[in-house]
């Protein structure tokens, strides 16, 4: 067993004695190992954090893991094609975003529910984490339904309260509300209760009813399938009577 870091290679024999070598070639004046069988001894290396930490059962999210050390030597050398992620029990491919950062895509769960996160460099062993246990956990949520929009008309200078009625809504989750997806404007959800939030809609010239959408994670957004309605900004000239 290597007992340093660094790349070892491997001879192998069918009789405990002879030993197999790796064919090797001169390269300016240098002899270079050209296929020999290789084995990279790494220093410990530990998943750190995920995120987000949550996203909805239907899957999708992007979900960033951190781990603690550089694998910029194995990125040069194409040796994390094997990576992947597991959320519970379910493995997913692994991309990397740089040396300290993986991406895996959250797969879709078939119930809200809290599932481990674990990483692989070489696809069998499975990172340690270097903190608590729930710095890797990935909360799987319902999705809301938004059932009714009051009001659905607003001006266009934004402020409007809106209120959405519906079920599934949970506190202490960055909800955020998004007044037509193509603004990437996003205001914050006020909590209330299970059934009703409040988001004060964002300006917008719109000039055509735009979507409005949700997001549990602060990150996915989806549709509610209701729409709001801009106005010109309204302003009062006199009041009759007076009294």
């Amino acid at each position: 067993n290597p007992k340093s870091i660094g790349t070892y290679v491997v001879s192998v024999s069918n009789n405990n004695l002879d030993f197999s070598n790796p064919r090797t070639i001169n390269v300016s004046g240098v002899i270079q190992i050209s296929d020999a069988a290789t084995f990279t001894c790494l220093e410990d290396i530990s998943l750190i954090s995920i995120k987000p930490s949550s996203g909805s059962i239907a899957g999708g999210t992007k979900v960033s893991l951190f781990i603690d050390k550089s694998v910029d030597s194995l990125m040069s050398t194409h040796q994390l094609n094997l990576s992947f992620c597991l959320f519970g029990d379910i493995e997913v491919t692994a991309t990397w975003l740089n040396s300290t950062t993986a991406l895996c895509i959250s797969p879709a769960f078939p119930q809200a529910s809290s599932q481990k996160v674990k990483l692989s460099l070489n696809g069998n062993d499975m990172l340690p984490t270097v903190t608590s246990s729930e710095s890797n956990k990935f909360n799987y949520m319902l999705i809301p339904r938004v059932l009714r929009l009051t009001p659905k008309v607003g001006s266009h200078l934004g402020g409007t309260m809106v209120y959405l009625t519906g079920s599934g809504f949970v506190v202490d989750v960055p909800l955020l509300c998004r007044f037509g997806l193509s603004t990437k404007v996003s205001v914050s959800a006020i909590f209330s209760s299970p059934s009703l939030i409040r988001c004060p809609s964002s300006a917008n010239n719109s000039t055509e009813p735009v979507e409005l959408y949700l997001s549990i994670n602060g990150i996915d957004f989806f549709s509610t399938g209701k729409y709001f309605f801009y106005s010109d900004s309204l302003n009062m000239g006199s009041l009759t009577p007076t009294s």
